[in-house]
């Protein structure tokens, strides 16, 4: 494991850390199909800092089937400002399988701020799963009026 992976993982990560590493130019390094964006999406003290200084520096957030966006988007640290900083970074919502708009769907999480923000972005929310479920499906019942 590289030490970015490492950093990622660290409930202690701070922007200076990450910003030194990401100098090192292995933003993207791939360990047994994650990269250290996988990681940092999981971890509960990730900042809108350090997601924007990975995506401004290569992070690839498409990689992989299952990518560091659907780890995101079922996290506790979600918010309506890291969704807009994905979109504003040509996050698609509608890719994969189980797409990441599914995950957040799923997320408790979940605001009003959020679908509309993903409404203006066009993100689908009638695209069906290999399960044949929507992303709308997940939704409370209050947030699906919205849609």
């Amino acid at each position: 494991m590289s030490p970015i992976h490492y950093l990622c993982k660290n409930p202690s990560i701070t922007f200076e850390m990450i910003y030194a590493l990401v100098q090192s130019g292995v933003i993207n390094w791939n360990l047994g199909g994650h990269t250290p964006l996988h990681d940092l999406c999981i971890n509960t003290s990730v900042t809108k800092e350090i997601i924007k200084i990975l995506i401004n520096n290569g992070a690839d957030f498409h990689i992989q089937w299952y990518s560091p966006l659907h780890f995101l988007c079922l996290s506790h640290v979600i918010t309506t400002e890291i969704i807009d900083i994905l979109i504003q970074n040509q996050a698609n919502f509608n890719l994969q399988i189980a797409t990441v708009l599914h995950c957040l769907c799923q997320n408790p999480l979940i605001s009003e701020e959020m679908i509309k923000l993903l409404k203006g972005s066009n993100a689908d929310f009638s695209i069906k799963s290999s399960y044949g479920t929507t992303p709308k499906d997940f939704l409370p019942n209050h947030l699906q009026k919205l849609i």
